[in-house]
């Protein structure tokens, strides 16, 4: 099942980067060959620049958003030595919050469960009275 929402969310990102011109997951053209795999890094933000296959990592990030006006996002970000304002000022560009998804965050909360399983089960029926 999770598998399957993977693909499922994988497949609706690829449908929005080519409605934007920006290519598919799969690197076709411009910004979304950064977008190759949303799994790579430990970083929980994406960012890809159309004509950029500099790789871009994420400092911060800072939003505004109110009812009935323009929304805003500030994203500050580092990049290799030799990237001019000019190549990417005015261009298109991908931003992609928790690129490892629902799939690193299930890991850790499964391993978690499965570590207290395993204390529960080393002390067996010890407190099996006093509970419930």
């Amino acid at each position: 099942m999770k598998d399957q929402l993977i693909k499922k969310g994988k497949d609706l990102l690829d449908e929005q980067l080519q409605a934007f011109g920006l290519g598919g997951l799969s690197g076709e053209q411009g910004a979304a060959s950064s977008f190759s795999s949303l799994n790579d890094g430990l970083n929980r933000y994406q960012l890809a620049i159309d004509g950029l296959s500099t790789s871009l990592s994420v400092l911060s990030v800072q939003g505004r958003e109110h009812l009935s006006e323009p929304w805003q996002y500030v994203i500050q970000f580092t990049a290799q030595h030799g990237l001019s304002m000019e190549q990417v000022l005015s261009e298109k560009a991908v931003f992609a919050l928790a690129p490892g998804g629902v799939s690193s965050l299930g890991g850790a909360a499964g391993q978690l469960s499965n570590q207290l399983m395993s204390a529960f089960n080393a002390f067996g029926g010890m407190f099996s009275d006093k509970i419930g």
